[in-house]
């Protein structure tokens, strides 16, 4: 029994070292555009909006490319691209609509483009008027 406590003793004085003293530089600073992802609000250095509640949220770029999102319902039938590369993230297919919407703010332009089922027009266009309606500057 003393020889277990011993030996646990030792690894666990040998293993101290292998702890960093100080916070390594690449978790102190992240590099790339601040974005915070809520429950239903997307926010950026650029600006601020509102999705609805239970959609989910992929972020597209990478840390040297401005923020761009792609929003999708949950049965992934309505989804709306938000940012630089909007129209290069949803490419309509056939038998969807395709409704494209573009803001100036002050840090430049952003393009919104929402893709869905033609019998879900009315209820698409709805989300993204009030995706626009809710873009803030932060």
């Amino acid at each position: 029994m003393r020889a277990w406590c011993g030996l646990i003793l030792a690894l666990l004085v040998g293993c101290g070292p292998l702890v960093p003293a100080t916070v390594p530089p690449q978790l102190s600073h992240t590099p790339g555009t601040f974005v915070t992802i809520s429950a239903d609000q997307i926010s950026t250095d650029a600006y601020r909006l509102s999705y609805p509640l239970g959609w989910r949220v992929v972020k597209l770029n990478t840390a040297a490319q401005p923020p761009a999102f792609v929003i999708a319902s949950p049965d992934d039938a309505v989804q709306i691209a938000i940012g630089d590369q909007a129209a290069e993230a949803l490419r309509p297919s056939e038998g969807t609509i395709s409704l494209e919407a573009e803001r100036v703010l002050p840090t430049g332009r952003l393009s919104v483009r929402l893709i869905a089922p033609p019998e879900r027009q009315a209820e698409a266009e709805a989300h993204l008027r009030r995706l626009l309606d809710s873009l803030r500057p932060p």
